[in-house]
């Protein structure tokens, strides 16, 4: 993705442009569109309601990123790169946990609320760790 389009209104809340689900959702809305325009005799209705459908992915995920606190999004955000870079396992990470197996969690932000992430691991060895809630304390599924 061209770094001018994630550049472009910088004193913005724009952190959602570095999420690699976004970026992958906007080229998922790309590779619809295109393949839609070759397909004729879809009536207008149903191509619509795909691009909608495919549309929705990327906003759905820019919407959610922006509701939570700048802090909580950095913190979600290094989380993210560091389980990228070293492993779904950081226990180097604040008030890090073991809730199972394959479950972990561990602090975004410290104070109150205190804000925190779950994350489950489905595979070791490529690392794929779906981040299955971020919230408050008080609220999360232990």
């Amino acid at each position: 993705m061209e770094d001018e389009i994630l550049e472009r209104n910088k004193n913005l809340n724009r952190g959602f442009r570095k999420l690699r689900v976004w970026r992958e959702a906007i080229e998922l809305y790309v590779f619809v569109k295109e393949a839609l325009g070759g397909i004729k005799g879809l009536a207008f209705k149903i191509r619509d309601q795909i691009l909608d459908s495919a549309f929705s992915i990327h906003s759905n995920t820019a919407e959610g990123y922006c509701r939570r606190s700048l802090n909580v999004k950095e913190g979600l955000f290094t989380l993210l790169l560091d389980i990228e870079r070293n492993g779904p396992i950081r226990g180097n990470w604040s008030n890090y946990g073991k809730l199972g197996r394959n479950r972990h969690h561990c602090h975004l932000k410290k104070g109150h609320p205190t804000y925190v992430a779950v994350r489950e691991v489905k595979d070791y060895e490529i690392k794929l760790v779906e981040v299955t809630y971020v919230g408050s304390h008080e609220k999360a599924p232990y």
